[in-house]
């Protein structure tokens, strides 16, 4: 009898090994950057034509509420770094030092966990989050075709600037998740950030695209079993 109780001691252990042990995570927290492929708006300092041609940085940190949403605050720093001509030479913009810098609630949509096949360690998901935008840096837009400055008395290039302003948005991340191992996996997005800045001429409505290719850290995990 001894032995019998000895042989299932024994076994039981071998048994959780056997069985496959899948680690689905609860929250996490992302990391990426990635390059700004192109802007598009039809305005004064962000016009069409333009291509804002930067950096973008992302943090995510999102937790599941239900099998197929995760709610969270994402936060983001772009680089647009925008330079050129448009209106057919008409006029040159420029910016310096520029960063528009984003912070917003999350609800991210997913496709449910699967205790076997691709669904065990790919999630396609779909993140949306209204943000508050902030910009800081100088736009500058130099008009080619001289005008009068009656308090000079001389003809000048006419330039008009815009400076740090503030507004809201709202951001649109449709991303892939990769499971490495049960402690890190990595994470493409492509992010489109709709805002709307006030200048001290106008309302200035933009669009920005971007890559982004980073990891993700699982914070909390639920532990299943594939028998």
């Amino acid at each position: 009898m001894r032995k019998y109780i000895l042989l299932i001691v024994l076994i039981l252990p071998l048994a959780g090994l056997i069985n496959g042990q899948i680690i689905n995570s609860k929250s996490g927290l992302s990391l990426s950057a990635g390059r700004v492929l192109f802007g598009a708006a039809d305005n004064i300092f962000f016009p069409k034509g333009i291509s804002d041609n930067g950096l973008s940085f992302r943090v995510d940190y999102l937790h599941t509420i239900l099998p197929w949403l995760k709610i969270g605050v994402e936060g983001s720093m772009v680089l647009p770094g925008a330079t050129g001509s448009f209106g057919g030479g008409f006029a040159n913009i420029e910016a310096t030092n520029e960063k528009i810098i984003t912070a917003g609630l999350n609800g991210t949509f997913f496709l449910p966990f699967r205790e076997s096949g691709w669904r065990n360690r790919f999630r396609f998901q779909l993140g949306v989050a209204p943000v508050l935008v902030a910009h800081s840096g100088q736009r500058k837009v130099t008009i080619n075709n001289t005008v009068w400055n009656a308090g000079t008395n001389q003809f000048e290039m006419a330039v008009i600037q815009m400076n740090g302003t503030s507004g809201a948005g709202l951001s649109l991340t449709p991303a892939v998740e990769y499971s490495l191992n049960q402690r890190i996996g990595f994470r493409l997005s492509w992010n489109s950030l709709f805002t709307s800045l006030k200048s001290e001429l106008t309302t200035e409505q933009t669009r920005l695209n971007s890559i982004n290719l980073g990891i993700f850290l699982p914070l909390s995990r639920s532990k299943q079993f594939n028998y």
